[in-house]
C-alpha cells in the first residue's frame, strides 16, 4: 500500500504493484477516469484514487476536469513509464526466483 505522506515516495512506488499497474495501464491506454482504471485493474475505486493522488503529488500523472469528473493522464513520457514498468517486472521475476530457490532448499 502506498503511503501518501511518505518522504520515501520513490521506494513506495517501487514497492507498490498497484502503482506500477496504474502507470502501465496509462502507458498502454492513455488518459482515463479513475473508475475505468479501477474496473480494468479489478481494484476498488478508493485504492486507485489513493495511488493516483500519490502519483499526482509527485508529478507522474496529471489531472484535468471533464464534465465535473477527474481525468488522469501520464505527466511523464511513455518511454520513462515503460522503463519504470519494465524494471519493476524484472525485480518481481527475480524475487520469485529467490523464493523458489529458498523453497527448494527448504524441501531438501
Amino acid at each position: 500500500m502506498l503511503n501518501v505522506m511518505s518522504d520515501g515516495f520513490a521506494e513506495d512506488v517501487a514497492n507498490s504493484n498497484l502503482a506500477i499497474d496504474v502507470l502501465e495501464y496509462m502507458k498502454e491506454n492513455g488518459s482515463d477516469y479513475p473508475t475505468n482504471i479501477a474496473r480494468e485493474l479489478n481494484k476498488s475505486a478508493s485504492a486507485i484514487n489513493r495511488v493516483l493522488s500519490v502519483l499526482l503529488d509527485n508529478n507522474l500523472v496529471e489531472k484535468t476536469e471533464r464534465s465535473q469528473s477527474q481525468y488522469y493522464e501520464l505527466a511523464i513520457d511513455r518511454e520513462t513509464a515503460n522503463k519504470i514498468v519494465h524494471r519493476k517486472k524484472k525485480i518481481e521475476e527475480r524475487r520469485s526466483e529467490i523464493i523458489d530457490l529458498i523453497r527448494g532448499v527448504d524441501s531438501e
